[in-house]
C-alpha cells in the first residue's frame, strides 16, 4: 500500500495517493472469456489465457482531494505470467476496464466470490471484438 498525503490532514485541500491491493487468488479467466468463445477458440495466443488459474491483483485507487477524494480501480496480474504479458488479453481487459459500470461489477465478484463475473452483454462484446479485429490487424481474434 502506498499512503501520500500533501498537506496537514484537517484541512479539506490536502490531497491524498492512496493504492491499497487485494489479492484474489487462483482465479479462472473461463467467465470473461465465454463470450468471446467462438472467436477464440482457434486463436493459438490466448491459450496461456485460457488455462490460467493463479493470483488477480484488484487495486483500489483514491486520488484527490481528502475530503472528497476520486474512487478508482484497477487490475493486475503477477510480473510475468502468462496473462500480464498477453496483447489481446490487455486489450479485452482495457475494453473492460473502461465501463464503470463493468469494472465495479468485476471487482465485487472478485472480492465476494473469488471469481470474475460473466460479461453482461456478451452480444455487444462480441460486435466490439469483431470490430476491433477489422480496425486493427495487429491484434485478431481468430
Amino acid at each position: 500500500m502506498i499512503i501520500t498525503l500533501n498537506g496537514p490532514e484537517t484541512q479539506p485541500n490536502a490531497n491524498l495517493h492512496i493504492d491499497a491491493r487485494y489479492t484474489a487468488q487462483q482465479v479462472s479467466l473461463s467467465s470473461l472469456l465465454r463470450a468471446f468463445q467462438s472467436s477464440i477458440s482457434s486463436a493459438t495466443g490466448m491459450n496461456d489465457v485460457r488455462g490460467y488459474r493463479g493470483d488477480v491483483y484488484v487495486i483500489v485507487q483514491l486520488r484527490g482531494k481528502l475530503l472528497k477524494p476520486d474512487i478508482g480501480f484497477k487490475f493486475d496480474f503477477p510480473v510475468g505470467s502468462s496473462v500480464e504479458t498477453n496483447p489481446d488479453f490487455r486489450v479485452l481487459l482495457q475494453k473492460m476496464t473502461s465501463d464503470e459500470n463493468e469494472m465495479l461489477k468485476q471487482v465485487a465478484y472478485l472480492i465476494a466470490f473469488n471469481s470474475f463475473a460473466p460479461l453482461d452483454n456478451p452480444g455487444a462484446w462480441a460486435r466490439w471484438n469483431a470490430s476491433r479485429s477489422r480496425r486493427s490487424p495487429a491484434i485478431r481474434w481468430s
